[in-house]
């Protein structure tokens, strides 16, 4: 994702909170629609971005009993 961003380019991103795999039926109330997750914990995307991007704000949305970090990171100049 790095190489898709200009010089100081920035990344808006939405992560999964918890290591997650699974299905969900009928998404978005399509019948017969099969969503596919596979997603890893805000741990494993913090350790990933640390290489060539800086975190500027991290922000937790709630969904239902769960939600998804948002992370807005800037591509850094090291």
């Amino acid at each position: 994702m790095r190489s898709w961003l200009t010089e100081e380019g920035l990344l808006l991103i939405t992560v999964g909170y918890r290591d997650w795999t699974g299905t969900e039926e009928d998404w978005l109330g399509v019948k017969g629609g099969l969503m596919y997750w596979s997603h890893a914990d805000i741990e494993i995307y913090r350790a990933w971005f640390q290489d060539g991007f800086d975190l500027l704000s991290e922000r937790f949305i709630p969904e239902g009993d769960v939600g998804h970090p948002l992370l807005l990171l800037q591509k850094s100049q090291a």
